[in-house]
C-alpha cells in the first residue's frame, strides 16, 4: 500500500507542476495579446514554446522516473495515475483555448 501512496503524492505533485506551466503559459499568450499584434505575438510565443514542451518533459520524464525506478510501481498502474493526475489540466486548457481564440490563438485565428 505504500507504494501506491508515495506514487498518488508524486503523481499529484506532477498534475499541479502541469497545471502550473499550463496555467503560466495561458497568461503568457494573454499578455502577449495585449501589448502586441498577431504576427509579433506568434513570433514571441513560437521562441517560448520550446521552452514549455522542455518543462513538461521534464517534469513527466522525473515522475516517470520516481514511480518506476525508486518506487517499484507496475507501470499499468502509473499510466492509469498519470491519466487522473492531467486529465482536469487539460479540460482546463479545452475551456480556456476559447478564451486564447478571442485573443487570435488557434485554427480560427488564421483565417
Amino acid at each position: 500500500m505504500t507504494p501506491y501512496l508515495q506514487s498518488a503524492s508524486v503523481l499529484v505533485l506532477l498534475g499541479l507542476v502541469v497545471f502550473a506551466i499550463f496555467h503560466t503559459w495561458s497568461r503568457y499568450l494573454i499578455k502577449l495579446a495585449d501589448k502586441y499584434d498577431v504576427a509579433l505575438r506568434r513570433r514571441r510565443a513560437t521562441l517560448l514554446f520550446p521552452l514549455v514542451a522542455i518543462l513538461l518533459l521534464a517534469a513527466l520524464m522525473v515522475a516517470l522516473n520516481i514511480c518506476i525506478r525508486v518506487i517499484k510501481l507496475d507501470p499499468i498502474a502509473f499510466a492509469i495515475g498519470l491519466y487522473i493526475a492531467i486529465t482536469p489540466t487539460f479540460l482546463w486548457w479545452i475551456r480556456r483555448s476559447k478564451i486564447l481564440q478571442k485573443h487570435g490563438y488557434g485554427r480560427r485565428s488564421a483565417e
